[in-house]
């Protein structure tokens, strides 16, 4: 019976990512739009140049901590050539560094000169190293990536990450829990178009759900190699980028929390400082002194504490981003299940995450907060699994007033201007509240709670996530003319 239930789940979930691909492709080398972020094409370059030549290339705001350099250097394909030496993987270190070139590049907003430095320690590579892969070969030179190879990859984390979201919804949830977080995830504003962007948190957040998914069977199972498994995934998201260490650190508060035995907790956090700690090594081998430069400026970068933190609970603030319910929500659903057991993984991953951005996440970035959307669509699942077992007036508020709205705003309202729209809304509060009443006080009466509410549960649910489809379609189409207060301009 468990294999059945696990097959049918699976292919409900596989049909849902079926269905939701095209919202993964269509116009995604404009939207969001290609240059809003150079960080894009930082990201791809870095791993371009170092698949190539065995030094990262890329762009930089620490050009101080890039002196004393070797000037006059330029650009020859996807590395630099200074004084007349090309790096390749044979002669690594017979290069002077760093080299210093100043390109001119449109990448979305005008030509604009821009200073390209080798080697590139700002971030690590293993983000870049997989965007790499939807470069084509015959690219003469990194200036010659075009937004549909820049944007090649992206879709693919993205598909993988909503699998993610589903298998570990199921190993938390059951079927309910697996079915919803990848429908929620497939087509959520937010993370429908930041997991289209080139970005290094769009590797965080597949790595952070499977180091999650192998913590639980770990746990379940007692299996040491699986708890190394782990930390080696998890050293794989400080590879990506270095707050990434916080997934490393939620797995340690875990298995505190769950009790754990040490001798598992020290093989996971020894796992997983092996592999974020060989971008150090790579570092201070090829220039110890020039690395330890980058990581002092790195760590000193203008930084706001919370109040990019504060800024994200409203909206991802990129340029023409939507307004969305379910990112919003989210906050309150974390708070909401955060003192419940059967909730603690996401939450305390989701915690320690938000807790390394807030101290060393230097610039503030809209960005980096995108790991947060595979777990704020966990979090919904959980809770859309609660009102399933226990509707009360809370869970039932929390997705009426931001996930129900959200999607009926979008996928509902925007194709019924005319007439009064809102009324459904009205009527929808007040059937909310009259079946709440009908279920506390005849439900013993029948099968209310093993079917009827179910029923009706599946229905309501199938209304938001068709709402949600078609409210993408509408963004799409509308993109950068959004209506009041839905975006907001930067200008």
């Amino acid at each position: 019976m468990r294999i059945i239930k696990i097959l049918i789940t699976g292919v409900v979930c596989g049909l849902i990512l079926f269905h939701t691909w095209p919202l993964k492709i269509i116009s995604v080398d404009s939207i969001p739009k290609v240059g809003e972020t150079f960080d894009e094409y930082a990201v791809l370059w870095s791993g371009m140049s170092l698949a190539n030549g065995g030094l990262p290339v890329g762009w930089t705001t620490n050009l101080g901590a890039y002196s004393p350099n070797f000037p006059g250097s330029s650009l020859k394909g996807t590395n630099l050539e200074v004084q007349g030496k090309t790096p390749n993987w044979t002669r690594i270190k017979n290069v002077p560094m760093p080299g210093i070139a100043v390109v001119e590049y449109d990448y979305g907003l005008g030509k604009k000169q821009i200073a390209l430095v080798q080697p590139y320690f700002d971030h690590p590579p293993l983000a870049g190293l997989i965007y790499t892969w939807g470069a084509k070969n015959d690219n003469k030179s990194l200036i010659d990536i075009t937004p549909d190879q820049l944007r090649a990859i992206p879709r693919y984390v993205s598909l993988v990450t909503a699998g993610l979201t589903g298998i570990l919804g199921y190993l938390l949830y059951g079927a309910t829990g697996g079915i919803a977080a990848v429908a929620l995830y497939s087509t959520m504003p937010s993370t429908v178009f930041s997991g289209r962007m080139v970005l290094t948190e769009n590797v965080i957040s597949p790595l952070m759900l499977l180091a999650m998914i192998i913590l639980k069977l770990a746990k379940s199972r007692g299996n040491v190699k699986l708890f190394a498994g782990a930390g080696l995934v998890s050293g794989a998201a400080m590879l990506s980028k270095f707050p990434g260490i916080g997934v490393l650190v939620a797995g340690v508060v875990w298995g505190v929390k769950e009790k754990i035995s040490w001798k598992y907790l020290i093989i996971f956090l020894a796992s997983g400082l092996f592999i974020g700690g060989l971008y150090v090594i790579y570092g201070l081998w090829i220039a110890p002194q020039l690395f330890i430069r980058v990581m002092l400026a790195q760590a000193g970068r203008g930084l706001w504490g919370t109040v990019n933190l504060w800024e994200a609970v409203g909206r991802l603030w990129f340029l023409d981003f939507p307004i969305d319910g379910w990112w919003i929500g989210g906050w309150l659903v974390l708070i909401y299940l955060g003192t419940k057991a059967a909730h603690f993984l996401p939450v305390i991953f989701a915690a320690t995450y938000i807790l390394s951005v807030t101290l060393f996440g230097g610039g503030n970035s809209a960005w980096y907060f995108f790991p947060l959307g595979a777990v704020f669509c966990l979090l919904w699942a959980g809770l859309i699994n609660e009102i399933r077992l226990k509707p009360n007036w809370i869970n039932l508020g929390l997705l009426f007033f931001f996930g129900f709205s959200s999607s009926w705003y979008w996928g509902y309202a925007q194709y019924h201007t005319a007439g009064n729209p809102t009324n459904i809304i009205r009527i929808g509060a007040l059937v909310l509240v009259m079946l709440k009443i009908i279920g506390e006080r005849w439900g013993n009466k029948f099968n209310w709670s093993t079917l009827i509410w179910p029923i009706l549960l599946v229905i309501i649910l199938h209304r938001m996530y068709v709402w949600n489809f078609r409210g993408i379609q509408y963004l799409l189409t509308n993109w950068s003319r959004l209506p009041y207060p839905s975006a907001f301009s930067k200008q």
